[in-house]
């Protein structure tokens, strides 16, 4: 059985009487809470050890609103990085995906199945080439079947 939040009405889970941010809030507005937090700042200070993230992020702030091509070269340092890769990298990359991706469908089908799937979506395409494939199969089947059949007549003439 749910219940819902104390201060925002939204729908929790049982025996909670707040949602999951209004609890954090509830709980870090304690005093106990607010000394334990300076003790342990205090203590991170004292070891040498940066404040948190949000000193960096304001670091951060300061310094792309000194120099905005600051934060042009940070955002191009990820597109960089990609390019630098190689386009070797990036082929391998790509296949590796498709090969996690599409690991229910046959390499041999995947072109078939990427053609289908947009034209009838992907589980009725994955449903066309199961069908596809057991066809096939069923054929193979028979013609060893077949096979089977005249190799015994062919040994049956030869033996009289």
């Amino acid at each position: 059985m749910s219940s819902t939040c104390a201060d925002c009405g939204k729908t929790v889970s049982a025996g909670a009487t707040r949602c999951r941010s209004h609890a954090n809030a509830h709980k870090n507005r304690g005093e106990a809470m607010r000394a334990s937090s300076s003790r342990a700042l205090a203590a991170r200070q004292a070891a040498g050890m940066k404040r948190n993230d949000a000193l960096t992020s304001q670091k951060l702030k300061a310094l792309y609103a000194a120099d905005p091509a600051a934060k042009a070269r940070l955002a191009a340092g990820g597109e960089l990085g990609r390019l630098r890769q190689g386009p070797a990298s990036q082929a391998k990359r790509s296949q590796s995906l498709t090969a996690t991706k599409l690991a229910h469908i046959p390499a041999a089908d995947r072109d078939t199945y990427r053609i289908l799937a947009k034209k009838v979506g992907a589980k009725t395409a994955e449903q066309m080439l199961a069908d596809q494939r057991q066809a096939e199969a069923r054929r193979i089947l028979a013609a060893n079947e077949n096979g089977m059949v005249e190799r015994e007549r062919r040994r049956q003439r030869e033996a009289y």
